[in-house]
């Protein structure tokens, strides 16, 4: 899991060389602002990105591309990446559990070892291409 940042710069409007970027308000509305490269925090379309400060904390989204902002983290899928989609289903499937055991006081925050705990079982090869092949169908 990789944590985002605060960028150094923001622009409103792309520009070149720049991504968009990603905070919860962002991805919510579609009015994103723009900020620079950079290689360890910037997401693609096959990692799913984790709300982990706030109210919201557990909460995820998959298919973006940018650079990730504060209060978020990404999962990045290392190799078998036709999981990803089991993965973000089973992570929204088990919000609760995951919000439920937020840590802070004040302001939650998504416990990263309750999710690394967590256990999750992937079928064979064929079940899991044919699930991302027929989940990619429909959200393409």
């Amino acid at each position: 899991m990789f944590t985002g940042k605060k960028p150094r710069n923001v622009y409103a409007n792309l520009t070149n060389g720049s991504v968009k970027l990603l905070l919860l308000d962002n991805i919510a509305t579609g009015n994103y602002q723009y900020t620079d490269y950079e290689e360890r925090v910037c997401i693609k379309e096959n990692d799913i990105v984790m709300v982990m400060d706030g109210a919201s904390s557990g909460r995820v989204f998959i298919d973006l591309n940018g650079f990730l902002g504060s209060t978020l983290a990404t999962i990045k899928m290392i190799g078998d990446t036709e999981s990803v989609y089991q993965i973000y289903y089973f992570l929204i499937d088990n919000f609760k559990n995951i919000s439920d055991n937020n840590t802070g006081a004040a302001i939650p925050h998504a416990n990263k070892d309750y999710i690394n705990q967590l256990d999750i079982v992937i079928p064979s090869n064929k079940i899991t291409k044919s699930f991302y092949e027929f989940v990619r169908a429909i959200q393409s």
